[in-house]
């Protein structure tokens, strides 16, 4: 995304520290992640969030999409707005806490965080209930 031109064997030091990043990420993090199916407040709260990305305008910062989730676990009326994100973070990204959302969603992308909520929304990880 940030630099559309680069390819392996330009840099091999990057070469080299995306692989170890990957290798972490396969041995450290990844088995042991637990996917949950959302609670119907978190299906609700979801489908919000989706709708909102959806109009989001392009060059909208990390704190204000960090405030529009923010506004929508107010708008369901979460009586602690920590279980508004840690059900995002079970959810999405299969560990009870992670980065603040709006970076995140300004990294990975708005159209690819809408596929991420929709496979959430259709099931597609693997779950395990708590």
């Amino acid at each position: 995304s940030y630099v559309p031109n680069l390819s392996k064997n330009q840099h091999p030091k990057f070469d080299e520290l995306v692989e170890l990043s990957l290798n972490f990420y396969n041995e450290k993090i990844f088995p042991f992640k637990k996917y949950r199916r959302p609670s119907e407040q978190e299906r609700i709260g979801i489908k919000m969030l989706i709708n909102s990305l959806t109009v989001l305008k392009k060059d909208a910062s990390s704190d204000e999409i960090q405030s529009m989730v923010f506004s929508i676990g107010k708008e369901l009326e979460y009586k602690n707005l920590r279980d508004w994100f840690s059900g995002l973070y079970e959810t999405v990204l299969g560990q009870p806490n992670g980065p603040k959302l709006g970076g995140f969603i300004k990294l990975y992308g708005v159209n690819s965080t809408i596929s991420l909520l929709k496979n959430v929304l259709n099931e597609k990880f693997i779950v395990k209930d708590k």
